[in-house]
Parts: C-alpha cells; structure tokens; sequence
C-alpha cells in the first residue's frame, strides 16, 4: 500500500508504530518505509532477516538501532520505532528491545509511504503477513506513551 508524500509525512522526528504478524520469511520485510535503500530513506521500520526489528533513515550514511528480541512467526507483535532528533530507539509489546544515540536530520524527498514493502521494489522485501493499525507521529512518543498505546490495542489484536 502507497501512501502519497506530502510535507506532514517528511519527518526529521518521528514514531512509528503497527501490530505486526509475520508468516515467514528468511530476508528483511518492510513494515513501513519511506525512500529507498539508499540516500532517499527517510524512515524505514523493517524485521530483518534474523527476525529482530530495526528502524534505520539516511542523513550522510545510515543510521540503524536494532532490537535483540526475535519476533516468533504466527505471533501478533506491536512494534514501535522512535527517533527525536538525539536517540533512535525501538520498542517490541512496549518494551524498549534497542536504543542508540544519534543527533543528525534524516533525509526527505517525494516518495511515497510504503506499508509492507519498500518504495519502488517490486516482490522485493515484502512483508509476509499481517499488518494492521499503523501510525505515524511527527514525534517521538515517550515509553509511557508507547504503554498506552499498547495497552489500548491489546484488546483489539485479530
């Protein structure tokens, strides 16, 4: 699914979050991104090809702060990846899973909004699975914030 650009989606500061459910899968898988794999990323939430998650952008090189966690298959997850301008940090069921500090401007441009794949690759990268209740902050929620967001959800997970 695309999503087009527009100024409110091109982030400096950012969360983003989803319920997630993979099937499968030995390669990494887009939740959500926006650019390419290369000096376009604005943002990208992905499970690598371990099964843990990562939130990565592009200012002059990439920046990546990886989860520990691995994510089960068949298994509903809410998964969260925050950048304020000085921390990058993602969060799996609430739990804060990776931090790295990092002060930089990610990259913008014009592309779309991907949901479960990246912009512009065909069949490449696609997320196997279910992906539901995505949003998209033009800041970074705080840990409390992120609780209650998974809190409110935990009643609604198909």
């Amino acid at each position: 699914m695309a999503i087009l650009s527009t100024s409110s989606l091109k982030l400096s500061t950012y969360t983003i979050s989803a319920w997630v459910k993979r099937i499968g899968g030995t390669f990494p898988q887009e939740i959500v991104s926006k650019g390419s794999c290369g000096p376009t990323c604005n943002y990208k939430l992905v499970i690598d090809s371990d099964g843990t998650l990562y939130l990565d952008f592009y200012d002059t090189t990439w920046r990546v702060v990886g989860g520990s966690t691995i994510l089960s298959v068949n298994t509903w997850y809410y998964v969260v990846g925050t950048y304020d301008g000085i921390a990058m940090k993602v969060y799996l069921n609430s739990i804060l899973d990776g931090t790295t500090n990092y002060a930089g401007t990610p990259n913008t441009d014009n592309t779309a909004v991907e949901i479960g794949r990246l912009n512009g690759a065909m069949g490449v990268r696609q997320f196997m699975g279910n992906i539901d209740d995505v949003r998209i902050y033009n800041r970074a929620l705080s840990g409390p914030e992120v609780l209650a967001l998974y809190n409110r959800g935990l009643g609604c997970v198909p």
